[in-house]
């Protein structure tokens, strides 16, 4: 039951929390000077009459209020709004867009904590030695080398073999292995971005969890080497290692612009830039929307695992209260 209670209102607050995101989007996109329209008076073919007729159509010309309740009823109809730019559903072109992107995000962040969970128990385990001096020193230089930097080395590496492809063999009947090799490189960056923080935040959850009480009673007890960190020091460290799983996944969206762009990825981050350039409203306010999803719901899903796998929190009460 007390579980339960936790589910529900767990779900309330992130709907709430939505609804607040929406609404403060919205605010500070109609609060931005200008409209997707006011580039097209330069054009001698575009008559003030033309333009304020635009506005009408998309509703620019309304106050804050009506808008936002306009796009909340399209939200709830599915289509989002309509992309100014495209001229199309703003639904119908995020689609493909977001998928791509959580596909590339996806992907690359399981490659990420595969390459990071083996470096970051061997850190914890040979805490001081050469060993864990050699990766304290690999994942400093990483984390100090811009992503943008390693981005535009593999670019320019890319080029030089012919390793790009471009964006139309992509979307145009891709097999399974053509889009994973397009997805290499991007992928790379992604993982790169993220491999040293995981290896960071993992070594410093395990020794934590190894200098605990309980762990030094059960080495008084006997229990070594593979049953003392499998059966012991891995539960008691779960908590910061779920929680920084869900902020990985909270960062697809935003962590992959600049892997998307510079390898021309067919996924949200060009879109999102594309979309604040021109101030296509709906498709903006759409992929902050998005982005707050992905984050409520990593956090919902964590917090979940929390509740699970940590006993403490069920016996106090824990987020519930």
């Amino acid at each position: 039951m007390r579980f339960l209670v936790f589910v529900l209102r767990r779900l309330t607050a992130t709907v709430l929390t939505l609804v607040a995101v929406s609404m403060l989007s919205f605010l500070l996109i109609s609060a931005a000077p200008g409209n997707f329209f006011d580039d097209m008076r330069l054009s001698p073919q575009m008559t003030e009459e033309m333009a304020a007729n635009l506005r009408a159509q998309y509703g620019l010309d309304r106050g804050f209020v009506e808008r936002y309740s306009a796009w909340c009823r399209s939200a709830w109809k599915g289509d989002f709004g309509v992309s100014m730019a495209y001229g199309m559903p703003a639904a119908e072109l995020l689609k493909p867009r977001v998928r791509n992107t959580l596909l590339l995000g996806g992907l690359s962040i399981a490659a990420a904590w595969l390459a990071a969970i083996p470096f970051g128990f061997l850190a914890a385990i040979r805490r001081g030695s050469r060993i864990d001096r050699s990766i304290q020193v690999l994942t400093t230089v990483t984390l100090a080398l811009p992503e943008i930097l390693f981005g535009m080395v593999l670019l320019l590496v890319a080029s030089r073999f012919g390793w790009l492809q471009s964006e139309a063999a992509f979307l145009q009947d891709a097999t399974v292995t053509e889009i994973l090799g397009r997805m290499l490189l991007p992928g790379l960056v992604l993982t790169f971005a993220a491999f040293p923080v995981i290896v960071r935040h993992l070594r410093s959850a395990l020794i934590e969890a190894a200098e605990s009480p309980f762990v030094r009673e059960a080495r008084s007890a006997g229990i070594r080497g593979r049953r003392l960190w499998l059966g012991q020091i891995l539960p008691a460290a779960a908590n910061p290692i779920i929680t920084l799983a869900g902020l990985s996944a909270a960062g697809l969206l935003g962590g992959s612009v600049i892997a998307e762009t510079l390898f021309s990825w067919p996924g949200a981050g060009p879109l999102f830039i594309e979309a604040i350039a021109a101030r296509d409203v709906h498709i903006v306010l759409d992929l902050a929307l998005v982005s707050a999803v992905l984050l409520a719901a990593a956090n919902f899903l964590s917090e979940i695992c929390l509740y699970i796998v940590d006993p403490r929190l069920r016996a106090e009460g824990g987020p519930v209260r």
